[in-house]
Formats: structure tokens, C-alpha cells, sequence
């Protein structure tokens, strides 16, 4: 198996947070750990920088309503691209909420009562955080650890608790203003990096 810090080696800029995949690298060697929690996934605040487009996973137009649109946009340190991992849930321990700083009691979910089940393409959005204890799959991710970048920040994939989908960028675009969605997992850095996301 490959060395993480070889097969997860990021191209990172200055201002693109992080680039392509270097020239003959594969993924055969990404390990793919569910864990409760990495050490800089904490209750600390943190941004989501994703690994195709370097741009971080944010609210749409930073407005704090309930259903409004995940996407990706440049990295600027606004709230709304502010995450927490707060409460573990209660099926599973090693999934968690990401609660976003938007405004107050707003987490991370999936759009309309018909993807609570994880169906391919369901939308990102932002609700009323829940309690663990009794919605547990509506609100829960798991973080699959995937390394670290070049630069000593850990990677993930957000995979819905209850299903094996995770969440990335739509089509893989790396368009400002593109909408996060839920997806089969293809644990791929070569040809699915838009759902790898990198802590900062």
C-alpha cells in the first residue's frame, strides 16, 4: 500500500487551497477509516476546502433560512463557510453532526423528506439542527479520514449515516455557485475528487 502523504498529495496554492492530482498518481493507496473523530474535527471551527476545486463548502449567498443551498465558492472566511462538529449521533457513534456558523442552530442535511434515505443527487442544504437522539439519520456524516494534504490537513469524505453515499460537488464542477449533492461513494482521488474535502 501506498504512503498517504504519496497517494493523497495535494497541489495546494496560495489562493486555490488545493489543485489537481500531480501527474501518475493514483488512489490505490487512500485508506478509508471511519473514526469518531480526527483530532482537528472538533468542536473548533473549521473550513471545508474541497480537494478538485479548492473551493470551500458554504451556505448559498450566506443566507441563514432553513432549505437554503450548500455550494462551493471561493474560500473568504465568512461565516456561512464556518463549520463545527458538534453531537455525536446516537446509532452511530462515529457519525456527527456539522453544524454550520451561519446563524444560530443550523446543520448540514439533505433536501425534502424523499432523501432522507440517501438518494443519488439529493441536495445539500441547511436546517434547524436536531436532536441526535431521535433524527439521527437525517442529520448524521460520517467522517472517513483519507489522509492529509501536503500541507498537514486532514482529508474526508462525508458519508450519510444510514447509507453508503457521500457528499460532493454536482458533476464535479468547479464553477462558483455549484450546489454540493449526495452521491455513490467512489473512494476515487483520480476520478471522483470533488468528494474529498480537506479540514483548514
Amino acid at each position: 500500500m501506498k504512503n498517504l502523504s504519496i497517494a493523497f498529495a495535494l497541489v495546494v496554492g496560495s489562493v486555490a487551497g488545493c489543485g489537481e492530482l500531480p501527474d501518475g498518481t493514483d488512489d490505490q493507496g487512500v485508506t478509508e477509516e471511519s473514526s469518531a473523530l480526527a483530532s482537528n474535527l472538533t468542536t473548533s471551527e473549521f473550513k471545508l476546502h474541497n480537494y478538485q476545486t479548492g473551493l470551500c463548502l458554504g451556505v448559498a449567498a450566506g443566507t441563514p433560512n432553513t432549505g437554503t443551498a450548500l455550494v462551493t465558492w471561493p474560500c473568504d472566511n465568512s461565516a456561512n463557510q464556518t463549520w463545527i462538529q458538534t453531537s455525536k449521533i446516537s446509532g452511530d457513534r462515529s457519525a456527527v453532526h456539522l453544524q454550520n456558523s451561519v446563524a444560530y442552530n443550523r446543520c448540514m442535511t439533505l433536501k425534502g423528506a424523499s432523501y432522507s434515505a440517501g438518494t443519488n443527487g439529493a441536495p445539500g442544504i441547511i436546517d434547524v439542527c436536531q436532536d441526535p437522539w431521535t433524527l439521527s439519520e437525517t442529520y448524521g456524516w460520517k467522517p472517513i479520514s483519507a489522509g492529509t494534504d501536503n500541507t498537514g490537513h486532514a482529508c474526508y469524505r462525508f458519508q450519510r449515516e444510514g447509507s453508503t453515499k457521500v457528499i460532493g460537488v454536482s458533476g464535479g464542477k468547479t464553477a462558483w455557485g455549484t450546489p454540493a449533492i449526495l452521491w455513490d461513494d467512489f473512494n476515487s482521488l483520480s476520478g471522483h475528487p470533488d468528494q474529498f474535502w480537506c479540514v483548514y
